[in-house]
């Protein structure tokens, strides 16, 4: 066997990357030493065995395009689920929304009752006023607009309360027709005529 040197200047003249002039040198001893010669003869061979081995640890084609079908498969549906998740975090967010207004306005509808009461009270002329007799819960007084429409409701701790309440609402519908200019009177003033 040669040095180690020599060892090098064969791989090195083999992958094809010594100088042209150190090549020559190389093919001037290679015809002289005939140990040398066949250094070169058992890299050669050598080599082809490794190709030979690496070739045949290589995947085929066939393998190679089912691989990266079941890659680009797999990178699809997890495309497809993680849309699918954020979908579906949508949609429960909005239907928790949702329950959560069914629920507080289920919650909500003891303080508001469906039943409007008929009216135990009106004042004249304004605004009509209903009272309401119910005497399990604390007295209200619901305000209603001329459609019948509730506009207000007024609770009172007591009965007496509501009373007071109904004798002032009452004064002061009476104060407000009182001060009003009845229809058919028309101001006219001098400087229009």
């Amino acid at each position: 066997m040669g040095s180690e040197s020599d060892l090098e200047l064969l791989e090195t003249y083999l992958d094809g990357e010594l100088p042209v002039a150190d090549a020559e040198g190389l093919w001037r001893r290679l015809a002289a030493e005939p140990e040398l010669s066949a250094q070169l003869d058992q890299l050669r061979a050598d080599r082809e065995l490794r190709q030979m081995v690496w070739r045949s640890m290589e995947p085929a084609e066939t393998s190679v395009r089912r691989v990266e079908a079941g890659v680009g498969a797999r990178a699809r549906r997890r495309d497809v689920f993680s849309a699918l998740r954020t979908a579906a975090g949508v949609l429960t967010a909005a239907a928790a929304c949702i329950l959560f207004g069914f629920a507080m306005g289920w919650l909500g509808h003891e303080n508001y009752p469906s039943n409007i009461p008929q009216p135990a009270a009106s004042t004249g002329g304004g605004i009509p006023v209903v009272s309401t007799a119910d005497t399990s819960r604390r007295p209200e007084l619901r305000i209603e607009d001329g459609s019948g429409n509730v506009r207000a409701v007024q609770q009172f701790r007591t009965p007496q309360e509501e009373q007071e309440f109904m004798q002032d609402l009452s004064r002061w519908n009476q104060r407000q027709s009182q001060s009003q200019i009845p229809d058919n009177v028309v101001p006219v003033s001098e400087d229009l005529q």
